[in-house]
C-alpha cells in the first residue's frame, strides 16, 4: 500500500501546480471550505456540551440550518423527527449569546428523550438501526479507500469521517432511546404487578377473616348452657314425682323450654333438700367423732401404764430367758455369713434404722442356718477344694476311680465341676424395697464361694400392672442399667476368668439364670472394689477383694435412690402401656399447645411383639447394625392408619426408660405406591429423627408419657407427610388427603424437608425445624 501523502506535501503540489488567477479563487475556495469545516467543527463539540448542560447556547442555536449542512442533517435524521441541532452559520455566531438556564434546558432535554421513547416503534427502531449500520459500514469503506489512495482529498476525507461519526451518533440516539422505552416498559409492568400482589394479599385477608369467622360462627352454633350438664331425672320421674305447683302439666308438656325450666326448679329443690340432709349428717358425724376422740384419749392414757407394766417385767423375762427378738435372732445368724454380705446386712440394717421413718427398705436374712455352720466348721475343706486342680481335672481315668460318681464320661465331670464353680453360699439377705406409688421389688443377694462375688437376682412383690406377654420389671431388666455399663453379664473378679477357663466358659453370662447377676454396685454395696485386670495385677491376691465397710456405707444410699427411681418409671411405664394396650393417648393439659387441635390418622392397634418378629422387619435392620436395639429390649408394634395409607412403628423401651427414650421405626406403605422406611425414603428419616431425638427437648417436662406423646408427634408426622406429598409432585391425587393444616411451606432444601414442627401460636401452622 503507497504512502499516503501529508497535509503539507498537497499544499504544496497545489501552489506549484496553479497560477496566479487560479492561485486566488482556489484561496477563496478553501477559505470557503475552512469556514464551513470550521462550522461544521463547533457543531458538534457543542452537541455533548449542550446535552448536559455545561453550554450556554445563544437564540439562533434554535433557527434554521444553513443550506449548505442540510445533507449532514438529513442524513442523520430519526423517525421523522430531527434530534440533531442544526447547524450554525457564520452569520449567527457573530449575534450576541442569550443564556439558558442549564437545569431547565436539561429537564427539557431528557423530557423530549423520554417523550421519544414512549412513542418509539421498536420495530421501525430496528430497521433504522440497520440501515444506519449499513450506511455506516460502508462510509468505514470509503474513508479505508481513501487512506490507501495517495491522491486523496483531505477535505473529502474530513468530510467523509465528520458523516461517519454522525452516523455513530445516530446509532447512539438509537440505542439510548431503545434502553429509555425498556425502562419505561419495565417500570410500567413494576407498577401493574405492584397491583396484582396488593390486591392478592387483600384477597388473603379477607379469606383469612371469612375463615376467623366461621369458626366462631359454628363455635357459638355448638354453644351449650352449664344446665346442659347437669344430669336431670326422666320425664317420666319428673312427672310423678314432682308437684303439681312445679310441673304445670297443662303448660310444661306442650312447651319444652317451660318442661325444662320446670325439670331445673325440681332439680334445685332436690338439691337444696340433699344439703339439708348432708348438714345434719355432718353434724352427726361431729358428734360421734368427739365420742371417739374421747375414747381414744382414755386408750392412750392407758399406754403408758401398759409400757410401765411392761418395762416392770423386764428383769423377769431376763431371769426366764422367755424374750425372743426377731433382731436377735438375725443377728445370731449373721456371725455366719460371709465376710461380704456380713458387711451388706451390717450396713443395710443401719442404714434402715437411720431412716425409719420412711419404712421403704425391709432388710431379711435367708436360707440353711445348718449347712451355713456346717461350712463354719470345715472351712479348710473348701479351700482345699478351691486351690486343687484335681477337681477340674476331667481325666477319664482319674473320674473313674471316685466312687462318688456313678458315670465317668468327660460331659458329666464338666458339668459337677461347672456347678461346683458356682456354687452359692446357703445363707443369702433379701431386700424389699418400696417406691411411693409403685409395686414393692425384692432383691436377693448371694454370694458364690468359688468365684468370690456378689449376684444378685430380683422380682416384683405384687406385680399388678402386668401387661400380658411383657415383662419390664423382670429379673432380667429391672436392675440392668442401673448405673451406666453395669449390665451384669461380665464378672468384676479378675481371677473369675481363669477359673472359667478351666471350665471351657469365657464369661459368668451363661450362669446369670442360676446364679443371679454380679452387678458392680452389688460389689460396693458389699465392700467389696475390684481392680482391673492388667499385666502386672497378681488375680489371686487376697486384698483385691478384702470388703471393708466405708466401701459399702458410700453407695448403699445411692444404689437405694436408683432402684427407688427405676421402680417408680417402671410402675409410670406399665400403666402408659395399658393406656397405649387400649388406644387412649392422653394429652396433658399443658401439653396440648405442642399439638394441633385435629389429627387425622387414625391410632388402630397397639401390641406387643417379640425379638425374632422385630428382626423379621426389613426397615428395624438399620436400628440393629448400629446397635440401637438390642435383644434384651421390648419391643411393640403400632398400626396407624388414614385412607389407604397403612403406617407400622416398631418400638423399643429400654429398662432404663425415660432417661432412655423409645426408638421409633417407621414403615409407610400405600396402595400402589409402595413402601416407605428409613432405608429409601429421606422424609422418613426426618420424621424418625423428629420422633426420636427432638422428643428429648421437647417432652421434658412429662417424661412418664414419653412414649404416648411420641406416639402423637408421630400421628402429627405422618398427617403432614400425606398431606404435603401432593404439593411436592409424590403423589398424583390432591382430593385423597386433604390438607386440613396451615403450613408455611410444604418442603425445603435438597431432600425437600417437611414442616414437622409445630408452632401453637396465631392459631397453630406448622413449619420445617432448622
Amino acid at each position: 500500500m503507497a504512502k499516503q501523502p501529508s497535509r503539507s506535501d498537497r499544499d504544496r503540489l497545489d501552489r506549484s501546480n496553479s497560477g496566479g488567477g487560479r492561485k486566488d479563487s482556489s484561496s477563496s475556495l478553501k477559505r470557503d471550505r475552512l469556514s464551513s469545516k470550521e462550522d461544521r467543527r463547533l457543531r458538534n463539540e457543542r452537541e455533548p456540551l449542550v446535552k448536559s448542560g455545561r453550554l450556554s447556547l445563544s437564540s439562533s442555536s434554535c433557527g434554521k440550518s444553513d443550506p449548505s449542512s442540510s445533507k449532514q442533517t438529513n442524513s442523520s435524521s430519526f423517525g421523522k423527527t430531527n434530534l440533531i441541532p442544526p447547524t450554525e452559520s457564520k452569520m449567527d455566531v457573530d449575534k450576541d449569546p442569550v443564556t439558558l438556564n442549564k437545569k431547565e434546558l436539561y429537564e427539557s432535554v431528557v423530557e423530549h428523550e423520554n417523550n421519544l421513547a414512549k412513542s418509539l416503534n421498536a420495530t421501525q427502531s430496528l430497521s433504522e438501526g440497520h440501515n444506519i449500520c449499513a450506511e455506516l459500514e460502508k462510509n468505514l469503506q470509503e474513508i479505508m479507500s481513501m487512506l490507501t489512495t495517495p491522491t486523496t482529498d483531505e477535505d473529502d476525507f474530513e468530510d467523509k469521517m465528520e458523516e461517519g461519526l454522525m452516523k455513530l451518533s445516530s446509532l447512539r440516539l438509537i440505542n439510548r432511546m431503545m434502553k429509555l422505552k425498556l425502562k419505561s416498559v419495565k417500570d410500567e409492568q413494576l407498577s401493574v404487578r405492584s397491583g396484582v400482589d396488593s390486591d392478592h394479599l387483600h384477597l388473603q385477608n379477607l379469606l383469612y377473616e371469612a375463615t376467623i369467622l366461621q369458626k366462631q360462627a359454628a363455635a357459638v352454633q355448638e354453644y351449650k348452657g352449664k344446665d346442659a350438664l347437669i344430669d336431670l331425672i326422666p320425664i317420666e320421674q319428673f312427672y310423678e314425682e314432682a308437684p303439681e305447683k312445679i310441673t304445670k302439666t297443662k303448660s310444661t308438656k306442650s312447651d319444652p323450654h317451660l318442661q325444662r325450666i320446670a325439670r331445673l326448679e325440681y332439680e334445685f329443690v332436690q338439691r337444696r333438700k340433699l344439703t339439708e340432709d348432708c348438714n345434719s349428717l355432718e353434724k352427726e358425724k361431729e358428734s360421734a367423732s368427739k365420742r371417739i376422740t374421747d375414747t381414744q384419749g382414755k386408750l392412750d392414757s392407758i399406754c403408758p401404764l401398759l409400757n410401765s407394766i411392761l418395762d416392770a417385767t423386764k428383769p423377769l423375762q431376763q431371769i426366764f430367758g422367755i424374750e425372743i427378738s426377731s433382731k436377735k435372732e438375725e443377728n445370731e445368724i449373721a456371725q455366719y455369713l460371709p465376710a461380704e454380705l456380713y458387711v451388706l446386712f451390717v450396713q443395710s440394717n443401719a442404714f434402715r434404722e437411720a431412716n425409719a421413718e420412711k419404712m421403704d427398705l425391709v432388710v431379711h436374712l435367708r436360707g440353711n442356718v445348718e449347712a451355713a455352720k456346717e461350712l463354719m466348721v470345715t472351712p479348710e475343706e473348701d479351700k482345699d477344694d478351691s486351690d486343687s486342680d484335681k477337681e477340674l481335672d476331667f481325666d477319664e481315668t482319674e473320674t473313674s476311680r471316685r466312687v462318688i460318681r456313678k458315670k465317668s464320661s468327660n460331659n458329666l465331670s464338666r458339668e459337677d465341676a461347672k456347678n461346683k464353680l458356682i456354687e452359692k453360699h446357703p445363707l443369702w439377705i433379701e431386700w424389699i424395697v418400696s417406691s411411693k406409688g409403685s409395686n414393692a421389688v425384692l432383691i436377693q443377694f448371694f454370694y458364690l464361694r468359688k468365684l468370690k462375688i456378689i449376684t444378685v437376682k430380683a422380682k416384683t412383690v405384687d406385680d399388678v400392672n402386668k401387661i400380658p406377654d411383657c415383662e419390664i420389671a423382670s429379673s432380667e431388666s429391672l436392675l440392668e442399667d442401673l448405673f451406666p455399663d453395669d449390665t451384669g453379664l461380665y464378672s468384676p473378679n479378675p481371677a473369675n476368668r481363669y477359673l472359667l477357663q478351666k471350665v471351657d466358659t469365657k464369661e459368668i453370662a451363661d450362669f446369670v439364670s442360676a446364679t443371679g447377676r454380679p452387678f458392680l454396685w452389688a460389689q460396693r454395696l458389699a465392700g467389696v472394689e475390684f481392680p482391673p485386670l492388667t499385666e502386672h495385677s497378681d488375680a489371686n491376691d487376697e486384698s483385691l477383694s478384702r470388703p471393708k465397710m466405708e466401701t459399702s456405707y458410700l453407695n448403699i444410699e445411692i444404689v437405694l435412690k436408683k432402684i427407688k427411681l427405676r421402680l417408680s418409671n417402671q410402675t409410670a411405664l406399665h400403666e402408659q402401656l395399658k393406656l397405649l394396650e387400649a388406644k387412649n393417648l392422653e394429652i396433658p393439659t399443658d401439653a396440648k399447645e405442642l399439638f394441633p387441635a385435629k389429627l387425622s390418622t387414625t391410632f388402630k392397634s397397639w401390641e406387643s411383639i417379640n425379638f425374632t418378629t422385630y428382626c423379621s422387619y426389613s426397615f428395624a435392620k438399620e436400628h440393629l447394625r448400629t446397635d440401637i436395639v438390642a435383644g434384651e429390649n421390648i419391643f411393640f408394634r403400632a398400626c396407624l392408619e388414614r385412607g389407604r395409607a397403612r403406617i407400622t412403628a416398631l418400638v423399643t423401651f429400654t429398662s432404663n426408660f425415660p432417661i432412655t427414650p423409645p426408638v421409633f421405626s417407621i414403615q409407610l406403605e400405600k396402595e400402589g405406591a409402595g413402601e416407605r422406611n428409613s432405608t429409601n425414603d429421606a422424609v422418613i428419616r426426618h420424621l424418625e429423627c423428629e420422633v426420636n431425638l427432638y422428643c428429648l427437648e421437647d417432652f421434658q417436662q412429662w417424661p412418664k408419657i414419653l412414649a404416648s406423646l411420641q406416639l402423637l408427634r408421630l400421628i402429627q408426622g405422618i398427617d403432614i407427610i400425606l398431606e404435603t406429598d401432593f404439593l411436592v409432585g409424590e403423589s398424583s391425587s390432591s382430593s385423597e388427603f386433604v390438607n386440613e393444616k396451615l403450613l408455611l411451606r410444604a418442603s425445603t432444601g435438597r431432600n425437600l424437608r417437611r414442616p414437622f414442627k409445630y408452632c401453637g401460636t396465631g392459631g397453630g401452622y406448622f413449619s420445617q425445624r432448622y
